[in-house]
């Protein structure tokens, strides 16, 4: 992704580093530029449209032929479904915020899967996607550390973390954000002396 590049990639390993050097959590930070295609949107767009260039041409006072009346037609599908397809925050705008939660929901565990983030020895991990068309991000700690720290705490992280979709340059924000995460996890999840670094600390990235 053109947002992050490799300056970035070693900041943030630098900083789960950090964090981790007093806690026994294993992070992992994934960024994806969508979680769902949502093509069909573009379409609805671009039939929307096709609609109102209907009604524009059936009922300003000018009388056009039938062969004018469906090229006007098709141009305005067009337009409607370029204007979906090229300008995100108008196809957002349209897409239920529950299609949208829910697909980067089922992509962010399938990432967690994918990348075995289950396997620690203490069930310690913990994956922070980013999904920057939805402007979302979903935390999904496994069992062991989601036993150990309270609900409202993985509230105010989404809360903290979700700052870096209102800003052009997210990549020093979320370095900042991750940073004010490494008290709770100390105070919650306390390094032990024989604890290794289990998961890959390099920023994953998901096409």
């Amino acid at each position: 992704m053109k947002r992050f590049d490799s300056k970035f990639e070693e900041a943030l390993k630098h900083t789960i580093q950090f964090i981790e050097k007093n806690t026994g959590a294993e992070l992992v930070v994934a960024v994806s530029p969508h979680s769902g295609t949502y093509y069909i949107i573009n379409a609805i767009g671009g039939f929307v449209f096709a609609c109102l260039a209907l009604l524009v041409v059936l009922f300003i006072p000018h009388e056009y032929d039938l062969h004018e009346i469906f090229l006007y037609t098709i141009y305005g599908f067009f337009i409607g479904f370029a204007l979906f397809t090229f300008i995100p925050p108008v196809r957002r705008l349209f897409i239920p915020k529950k299609i949208l939660h829910k697909g980067v929901e089922l992509h962010a565990r399938a990432f967690f899967q994918k990348a075995g983030i289950y396997e620690t020895k203490d069930r310690t991990g913990v994956l922070f996607y980013f999904s920057f068309f939805e402007k979302k991000v979903f935390i999904l700690p496994d069992r062991g550390l989601k036993a150990s720290i309270p609900e409202k705490e993985w509230n105010n992280m989404e809360t903290h973390l979700k700052k870096v979709f209102s800003y052009l340059k997210p990549a020093p924000v979320l370095l900042e954000e991750l940073k004010t995460l490494s008290g709770t996890f100390e105070k919650y999840v306390p390094r032990r002396a024989d604890d290794t670094n289990e998961l890959s600390d390099d920023l994953r990235v998901e096409e």
